[in-house]
Order: structure tokens, then sequence, then C-alpha cells
């Protein structure tokens, strides 16, 4: 596709290819599921920003299908399109498809990165356009949150926020999906509980990993804004729980319109949809019988699996 829309100026910071990068690529095979991207690939950031070991960044697993006219060489057309910035794995829960998965990258990173994917600078069609992943009953998107990053009480906010009594209408419009085997809403277990490394992976907000707190609540998505829709609205609702760690439903919708030039394709997108999701807003009034959350959080009880 032609790009109608503003894409990133910016410049990925240079970096040498991996050797396991390189092997991966030539083959225009998928690598095992096992796989990891860190593996073949360097953390990616753009030529302003330095990165240490508290920097935000998110890694992105995407789900896709091939079409029926999808060119036989398109893992290697991926692999090109995005060189040194992710990997392609099998993942047997597609029925004929891999999954994407990026480096370790901050969000303007990714920004740069992915354009070459949606959008094709030659004759030749971007990867984007010969794969399908919204139109299909069987993908998904799951973005990773690198854990150092958020302080307890911050990563507490954000579980909550996608775990709040009669929040599943509002969570489902943004993530173009509803709740299913694979996400769900925790129903009955705390915080505390969900953050073991013993807990089930299978929520909206997975905190069983050691390094990333992952997001599983996404359609996938071949879309461009699509796409960065969901980026933009990680980031958006943790810089705004940071500000408002109380923020409701009402709250992000004005924090974004409020941030369009930082948020633009989430800006985009709410545009669109404001009147729709506006309509989903919970009740901040619990269910009978059922205590507020949220209400008073003790940092010091939060505690990261194998922290002292």
């Amino acid at each position: 596709m032609k790009a109608k829309f503003p894409t990133s100026k910016k410049q990925l910071v240079p970096s040498a290819l991996l050797p396991e990068w390189k092997a991966a690529a030539e083959t225009n095979k998928m690598l095992n599921y096992t796989s990891r991207a860190p593996n073949f690939c360097r953390i990616q950031k753009v030529e302003t920003e330095t990165v240490n070991n508290y920097s935000r960044l998110y890694g992105i697993e995407l789900e896709v299908e091939r079409r029926s006219n999808t060119p036989t060489d398109i893992i290697k057309r991926v692999y090109e399109s995005m060189p040194g910035c992710v990997i392609v794995k099998s993942d047997s829960s597609l029925s004929n498809g891999f999954e994407i998965v990026s480096a370790p990258a901050t969000l303007e990173a990714h920004r740069v990165f992915w354009q070459n994917f949606f959008i094709s600078n030659t004759d030749e069609k971007a990867p984007a356009s010969h794969l399908k992943s919204f139109d299909t009953t069987t993908c998904g998107m799951h973005i990773h949150i690198s854990r150092a990053s958020l302080n307890p009480v911050l990563l507490y906010n954000f579980w909550n926020f996608f775990n709040k009594h009669n929040h599943d209408e509002y969570i489902s419009r943004i993530a173009g999906r509803g709740r299913n085997s694979y996400s769900a809403p925790v129903e009955s277990a705390s915080f505390l509980d969900t953050i073991s490394r013993n807990s089930q992976r299978y929520h909206y907000v997975n905190l069983s990993n050691t390094a990333t707190v992952e997001v599983r609540i996404f359609r996938g998505n071949t879309d461009y804004i699509g796409f960065f829709k969901n980026l933009d609205f990680l980031d958006s609702l943790l810089k705004l729980l940071v500000i408002n760690p109380k923020a409701n439903g009402h709250d992000y919708i004005k924090y974004v319109l409020a941030n369009k030039q930082d948020y633009p394709y989430m800006h985009m997108w709410l545009r669109k949809h404001k009147v729709d999701l506006e309509a989903v807003v919970p009740s901040e009034i619990p269910p009978k019988g059922k205590k507020p959350l949220g209400t008073k959080v003790d940092p010091s009880i939060f505690k990261f699996p194998g922290e002292e």
C-alpha cells in the first residue's frame, strides 16, 4: 500500500545484523515456536533516544495467515522489510500462517521499522498486503512491555484498568475482539495471585513472565493504523496512569484527545469510534456485594517474582 497518512521520518540507530538473524532470514522458513527474538535481534531505538535497563520497551507478536495468492517467498519478504528487527516462527494455533515477533524496541523505533512491512516504496506490494490477520478467527496481536519500566503501583493500576468490573465491553471495542480462551479478564484471583509465575497466562494482562508484562487483548491487524493504534493505546494508558492512577474510561478518551500529537494513530481511531466507545464506558459503581478495586495500594507488598 502507499502511505495516505503521515509516517515517521526518524532513523533507527545503525547496528550490525546478528549472524543468527542472517541465517534465519536466508532460509525462507519459519523458526521453531520456542525461538525468542532477543536471541536474533538487537534492541532497537531511534537516533535521538538512549536506552537503559529501565527504559520502556515493547515487543510485538503478530499472528498472520496467508491469503490464497500469497507469494511462496513471503517469509523472506517479511525479513527483508525489517532487517534485524523481527523473526518469523511457527504457531500451531494458526491454520496456514505464522507469527512475526519483533525485537524489544522503543515506541518510536517500532513506528520506524514496521513501516516497510505495511508500506511499499517500490512497485512490489508490501508484505502486509499479502497477509491477513483481523479478518480471521485465529489471529491475535500480543504486546510485551518491559517489566523493569513499570514500578509496582503503576503495574497494579495498569492491571486494574483491564480487570475492573463491567469493563469487558470497553476493552473489547479497543481490542477489536472480546474475551476468548486465550485472553480473558481475571474473574476471582487477586492481583497478588496473578503476579505469581505459576498463575494462568491467558488473561488480558499476563503477569506470569519474569522480564515482561504481556497484553493479550488485541485482534491481529495488518492495517497500518489499526496496528499502531494498539501500541498507542498501551503507551498512552501507561502515561495517563502515572498522572492519574484512578483514571477511568472517560479520562482515557479525554487524555488521547488532548495529546493527539503524541498518539496520532489512537487519535485517528478515536475520532471515528469516540461515540461508540463513550457509550460503553463502565459504571464506577461496583456490583452489589463487591468492593471497589484500587482504593488503597501499599507499594511494599507488591514485589516482582524473584525479588528479595
